[in-house]
């Protein structure tokens, strides 16, 4: 899957959120 450098920040940011949460 290829991702925008700003999907991929976006997509990094959920991920982050996703485990703390």
């Amino acid at each position: 899957m290829k991702f925008n450098s700003t999907e991929i920040r976006r997509t990094e940011r959920v991920h982050c959120a996703s485990s703390a949460g």
